[in-house]
């Protein structure tokens, strides 16, 4: 799972093409059926346990970057605790970003988000339920791989995911499968991405949303868990490579 937290942010990215609100969530009856269409999307991440403790929190804004400069104070709380965040210009925007923070799953949380003391959103959410999933031992991207989860209740989205990149990250592919937020199974199918030689390293993941729309913004939460495949040839040299440093 080295590369799941890269998938995670990948997806979500991936995600804004897609992703439906919440119909029963939407206040003040604003259309907005994307990220795409909101002012400022608020992101919050569960981390795997390997990489990082606890959740991050990435807010973008989705107007013309002129409108933020780096005076601005930006101020988050969940739950009625100040969480502490820091903004920076990448890719030609704002994102606003905090680490490794607590929070519990399945738990509702009055999220505030201010910039120089001004409210931009106010809004009661929940974590999503964890997903649960015994990944097979091996993956073949030329055979059909059916994947069975767990969660305790459903969330409000579900995708399925299998990835694959070269050693050096400069090809990758990905296929996502939405599937309804009670299903508990799912088939990949045989070649949903392609291989990249030698070095390609295949990635299965199933992810959970949650989604809410308030006013002009959109947040979403997410939780993820998945399984990290190496090639064959790759992983037989890196046995070898250990075993000639353990030799010297």
């Amino acid at each position: 799972m080295k590369k799941l937290w890269f998938l995670m942010i990948v997806i979500l990215a991936a995600f804004s093409l897609f992703i439906s609100a919440c119909g029963d969530d939407d206040d003040d009856n604003i259309d907005i059926t994307n990220p795409d269409d909101a002012d400022w999307v608020l992101a919050f991440f569960q981390i795997p346990d390997n990489l990082r403790s606890g959740f991050m929190f990435e807010a973008w804004w989705n107007g013309e970057s002129t409108a933020i400069t780096e005076a601005d104070v930006f101020t988050l709380e969940v739950g009625g605790t100040s969480i502490p965040v820091e903004s920076y210009f990448y890719a030609n925007e704002w994102i606003i970003s905090g680490y490794d923070f607590p929070l519990n799953t399945g738990t509702t949380y009055e999220v505030k988000f201010y910039k120089n003391g001004n409210l931009i959103v106010s809004k009661n959410v929940k974590t999503c339920y964890p997903a649960s999933c015994d990944f097979p031992a091996t993956y073949n991207p030329t055979q059909a791989t059916t994947l069975n989860w767990t969660v305790p209740e459903n969330n409000h989205t579900q995708f399925i995911s299998v990835s694959s990149n070269n050693s050096t990250y400069t090809d990758f592919d990905e296929e996502l499968f939405q599937v309804s937020n009670s299903t508990r199974s799912y088939t990949i199918p045989a070649n949903s991405v392609q291989g990249f030689g030698a070095g390609t390293d295949y990635e299965l993941a199933v992810m959970e949303y949650n989604n809410y729309v308030s006013g002009t913004t959109y947040i979403t939460l997410n939780q993820g868990v998945g399984a990290t495949y190496e090639a064959m040839l790759k992983a037989k040299l890196q046995r070898l490579e250990r075993a000639r440093n353990q030799a010297l």
